[in-house]
């Protein structure tokens, strides 16, 4: 599963941190500390970068310790990961939360990956909401499962949109089918448009059937 990485879509003032000279701004508060792990962060040096996030991250800064969850997570060393996002998510963040559910996902930890996905999801997480209507759908759990696509659905999520299709086309609810099959198709989705076609031909809505087919 994808991780979250909210660290390489930002950009950072390199030139006022190297003009006050590396080490000694960096080491005057903890934002900077963080700053300066960012810029080394996206230069590719990891050693410096794990050096200043972990000075911030063992003083409870958040963005440090999901940063540093991030660099283990790239450089496999997946037992800090844990620790950090851990330190993180506990604190709140749904970022941390999230990616440490697709570790122990990943891990077959489901008892441990429903848990973090679920602190994510309150929070509105639509790929957590998601991986735990997948999580539900496998288990049969299809009321949960229901419920979590909705979820994600709502929020855009294209894939829960298409699998909420499937499930009411399954239990005969049709008009929900076409719902959700359309929330989905209208986003591109190959499979919905083409169970859309489908579920407008065995409605003799040959018309309708032809738009949806023709898309795909």
């Amino acid at each position: 599963m994808e991780l979250k990485n909210r660290f390489g879509s930002i950009f950072y003032v390199v030139l006022l941190l190297l003009s006050f000279g590396s080490s000694s701004f960096a080491a005057k508060n903890i934002k900077n500390q963080v700053t300066q792990g960012n810029y080394y962060y996206e230069e590719g040096n990891y050693e410096e970068a794990e050096k200043y996030w972990k000075i911030a991250a063992d003083q409870g800064d958040i963005d440090a310790q999901y940063a540093l969850g991030i660099l283990y997570e790239d450089t496999g060393r997946t037992e800090f990961s844990e620790k950090y996002y851990k330190m993180a998510a506990i604190q709140g963040d749904k970022d941390a939360q999230y990616n440490l559910g697709v570790l122990y996902d990943d891990q077959g930890n489901y008892k441990e990956a429903e848990k973090y996905y679920k602190m994510a999801a309150v929070q509105g997480d639509k790929d957590a909401q998601y991986n735990l209507g997948c999580m539900y759908d496998e288990q049969k759990n299809f009321d949960e499962a229901e419920k979590y696509y909705k979820m994600a659905a709502e929020h855009g999520d294209r894939g829960a949109q298409y699998n909420l299709g499937c499930m009411y086309d399954d239990m005969k609810k049709y008009d929900l089918a076409e719902k959700y099959y359309k929330m989905s198709a209208d986003q591109g989705d190959v499979d919905a448009q083409y169970n859309l076609g489908l579920l407008y031909k065995n409605q003799k809505k040959y018309t309708l059937a032809e738009k949806y087919w023709k898309v795909v």
